[in-house]
């Protein structure tokens, strides 16, 4: 803390180490009660060296466009799964398609957002929106998928997104933002995690904002438009992001952001839970 700048630049690159790599820096909080997001905009990186390669692929990447893909409709081969509808998916993925690149945004929703279709749509883009169900596996790593629509038969039908398979993709986005739980998630390695935000910068891209753990599908909603919001006044991703999760920590100390559930309506508290999950890993 004594080493924290008191002036001038006021973000923070963090480097993690080990099960570092789990900890959201964001919900810390000082001696006075102050997270450390109240003071500092945060981005992650797992190296230096990684930050010297993503540098240099943002240099390349595409000027404009942006593909967004939100609530597919899951098929029978993901029934397994357990993975309950997501009523805020679609109307984030209509608010971001708004924001990210009006008027180029293509816009895959419902029994659209096939895999075949975003393979399809990803290239020459330079956002991805991505507001679905992931299912990370730290013991298999490369299986950790994004859920997405059935589609014809064949090998992109089966609605599994997989890491390996987005290793496998040569994308031009400048960032790719995964809306879903636990996608900077994976199994812990010396040179950072191992899952889906890995895949994505290997795939080409500099920055992915993406979730520690399970994103409540009302603050990603509220959260993840307002990122956009704020990168369209020409300010940094880090920035962005912070402005959000700044913007949802005040709505959740107003109980402005409530859920139904069968006990009645109820709002949710302050708890880092609902903000502090979401991580700019990458370029800031």
């Amino acid at each position: 803390a004594h080493a924290l700048p008191r002036t001038g630049a006021r973000r923070l690159t963090i480097v993690p180490h080990g099960t570092l790599f789990r900890l959201s820096f964001a919900g810390l909080r000082s001696s006075s009660g102050r997270y450390l997001l109240e003071d500092f905009e945060i981005h992650y990186t797992p190296s230096l060296g990684v930050l010297g390669a993503t540098e240099a692929t943002a240099r390349h990447a595409a000027t404009s466009g942006a593909l967004v893909v939100a609530a597919p409709v899951l098929g029978k081969a993901l029934s397994s799964e357990g993975l309950e509808p997501l009523p805020g998916a679609a109307a984030e993925g209509t608010a971001v398609a708004a924001l990210a690149a009006p008027p180029a945004a293509a816009v895959l929703i419902g029994p659209r957002a096939t895999e075949s279709e975003v393979r399809r749509l990803a290239g020459g883009r330079r956002v991805l929106h991505f507001a679905s169900h992931a299912v990370v596996s730290d013991d298999h790593p490369l299986d950790s998928f994004l859920a997405l629509a059935s589609g014809a038969a064949g090998g992109d039908a089966d609605g599994r997104f997989t890491a390996e398979e987005v290793y496998e993709l040569r994308l031009d986005a400048d960032l790719v933002v995964l809306s879903a739980c636990r996608t900077a998630g994976g199994r812990v390695t010396g040179d950072g995690i191992s899952g889906l935000a890995r895949a994505f910068v290997y795939a080409g891209t500099p920055s992915v904002v993406a979730t520690l753990w399970d994103l409540p599908d009302v603050a990603g909603a509220f959260a993840l438009p307002r990122f956009y919001r704020e990168r369209t006044r020409g300010g940094t991703k880090a920035a962005a992001l912070r402005s959000a999760q700044l913007a949802l920590l005040r709505a959740l100390r107003g109980g402005r952001i409530t859920v139904d559930s069968p006990a009645g309506r109820f709002a949710l508290p302050e708890h880092p839970t609902f903000w502090a999950g979401l991580v700019l890993v990458g370029e800031p």
